[in-house]
């Protein structure tokens, strides 16, 4: 589980993904990131109220479990960005999507974070 300092909460840390930040645009989401003065990565995620709040919730704690542990299967240092994971809402979040979204994060991670 990411430690809330980990976490992006508020609006205007939020704002800061406007214009200039850097899409990366995969088949189950699009990742959004720019660089932060933390001295650690990170995390945003954007899933719009629709379907049930069980797998909502769910996909938020998948992608949060992606990314604490995924840089460590990978030995990819995430940097010091923010990443902002927005699922759309052309995307049905019921249970196959989860796994798929789980799928490729991990393959994407190393080119999130290397900025390719």
């Amino acid at each position: 589980m990411l430690q809330t300092k980990y976490r992006i909460r508020t609006r205007a840390e939020y704002l800061r993904f406007r214009g200039k930040n850097r899409a990366y645009r995969l088949s189950e989401c699009t990742v959004f990131r720019i660089p932060n003065e933390c001295g650690h990565f990170r995390l945003g995620i954007t899933i719009r109220a629709r379907g049930r709040a069980v797998d909502r919730n769910k996909v938020k704690r998948l992608i949060r479990e992606v990314f604490a542990s995924g840089f460590k299967k990978v030995s990819f240092d995430p940097g010091s960005f923010d990443f902002h994971v927005l699922v759309p809402i052309t995307k049905s979040i019921s249970y196959p999507y989860a796994k798929r979204l789980e799928t490729n994060l991990i393959e994407e991670l190393p080119r999130l974070c290397a900025g390719s």
